[in-house]
């Protein structure tokens, strides 16, 4: 069996080949495809028997509206064309972004159907939006055509080992960014007020297992949020790792630039990853790497991991 990765380099992309490769060892190929020159050949899919679309420019700061649309939008379409012409079932890594401001929602748990609260801030939520709908809309017609599924994981805020580069785009997670400060600075920088900024985070590991799943089982249709339903504030990590790496933390205003996208509030409502995905790692009550819970939550990613 051979597997197409899109965005092998990048922070999930990467982890993703890893776990696949000690999973199921030489029974699968792993074929990567990035774009780190900046081109966008097609990739070749002759022999291809799933594909992973994670390449992506992740920067929420981007402000390049061509350059998103160019390599998020255009490009996903085209793949999507060509997986359904040729008969393969593809998963794609969309964004919790498209919710927006979640506080405008009343802070609760969002569903992926589109009549729930939707608020693309930025060209990249645009993108992973307008995706996201387009499978929505042609979801019937590919299915009367019998062509495999199109499944879209909504990825709400990833962390883990391998995110350190994201650094240069302000997209890494806290713990790597305060981790870095911790030891770089010695001290921790937060926004005033992130004791009122919650997310909700998911682990790396706990992300790649969900998409091997759909691979497992490629007849899972749409969009899936893919977040744990427990929202930590940052204001709880940034202690934490403070007291961890027995440093003092720097409160600071956030920026205007900042401040016009943020979303202080984000939390999946995971019923419909739950009902259909189930548990990823194959009925496992907890994988075997020191946590007590199913999904790592980030307080106890600290604990075990740095």
């Amino acid at each position: 069996m051979s597997i197409l990765v899109t965005g092998s380099k990048g922070f999930i992309g990467k982890r993703l080949i890893q776990i696949i490769k000690e999973r199921y060892g030489q029974s699968k190929e792993v074929v990567e495809y990035d774009w780190s020159q900046g081109e966008l050949p097609m990739p070749e899919l002759d022999g291809v028997d799933h594909i992973f679309h994670l390449g992506a420019i992740s920067s929420t700061t981007e402000n390049d509206l061509y350059k998103i649309f160019h390599f998020n939008y255009d490009f996903t379409l085209k793949l999507i064309h060509l997986a359904t012409e040729a008969k393969i079932p593809m998963t794609l890594a969309s964004s919790a972004s498209v919710y927006g401001e979640q506080a405008r929602g009343g802070r609760n748990p969002l569903k992926e159907d589109h009549k729930s609260h939707h608020e693309p801030r930025t060209f990249y939520s645009w993108s992973k939006w307008l995706i996201d709908r387009h499978i929505d809309q042609m979801m019937p017609f590919w299915r009367q055509e019998e062509c495999p599924a199109i499944c879209s994981l909504r990825l709400f805020n990833v962390f883990g080992e391998g995110e350190d580069h994201k650094m240069g785009y302000n997209s890494s997670s806290p713990l790597t960014t305060f981790k870095i400060q911790a030891e770089r600075d010695s001290k921790i920088i937060l926004f005033e007020g992130s004791d009122e900024f919650f997310r909700d985070w998911i682990y790396v590991d706990d992300v790649c297992h969900y998409f091997i799943k759909t691979m497992e089982e490629p007849y899972h249709w749409g969009t899936f949020n893919v977040g744990s339903g427990n929202p930590v504030s940052f204001g709880q990590i940034g202690r934490k790792m403070a007291e961890k790496y027995d440093v003092p933390i720097e409160w600071i205003r956030m920026p205007d630039a900042i401040r016009r996208h943020y979303q202080e509030w984000t939390i999946a409502d995971t019923s419909k990853l739950w009902k259909n995905l189930a548990d990823p790692y194959g009925g496992q009550q907890v994988p075997k790497d020191g946590r007590k819970h199913f999904l790592l939550s980030p307080l106890e990613y600290i604990d075990l991991k740095l």
